[in-house]
């Protein structure tokens, strides 16, 4: 399928891939067709890159580690479990919701 050359084609966002702990990330946008593969490698300095799914809570990238997100989903079980404890087992808690209550 061509596509015609007026519509414009989504503008994806990437960073660099640190090398080492104290590097920081660089960001950059790039526009590309929806069905082309992610960015490897950026397209001017040749660094390792990866592409950047962001929207609804912000950024996500494979940078969190086991640990931290261990720590995320601990602390909105307890929040869950809070709301359930002041609320009665059946506010906005489903069968295997996980809360603990």
């Amino acid at each position: 399928m061509h596509l015609p050359s007026d519509i414009p084609m989504p503008l994806y966002e990437y960073e660099t891939v640190p090398q080492c702990d104290d590097d920081v990330p660089a960001r950059f946008a790039w526009h590309q067709a929806m069905g082309d593969a992610p960015l490897t490698i950026h397209p001017v300095t040749r660094e390792p890159v990866r592409r950047v799914i962001s929207g609804g809570w912000g950024a996500l990238t494979p940078q969190r580690s086991g640990v931290a997100v261990a720590a995320a989903l601990a602390a909105e079980s307890t929040r869950a479990a809070d709301v359930a404890r002041t609320h009665g087992s059946d506010f906005g808690c489903g069968s295997g919701c996980g809360c603990g209550s």
